[in-house]
């Protein structure tokens, strides 16, 4: 997979999805989470999941915190 397979993600109609953002180890790292559905994005690839969140907010999708 690539990232553009995850197009969807910051293509989609605003709100539904965004970027939960977490601290791990002082780094800074993000959950994409759908809120009408409750469910997560799990990308196992981390670099692929960076490079995703990285789409996402250069789209302007919302960055929440916990």
């Amino acid at each position: 997979m690539n990232v553009t397979d995850f197009a969807y993600l910051w293509t989609a109609p605003p709100g539904k999805y965004v970027l939960q953002k977490f601290i791990v180890e002082g780094e800074e790292q993000f959950l994409i989470y759908s809120p009408g559905d409750e469910s997560a994005v799990l990308i196992e690839d981390d670099e692929l999941n960076a490079q995703v969140a990285r789409k996402m907010i250069a789209a302007g999708v919302k960055i929440v915190e916990p």
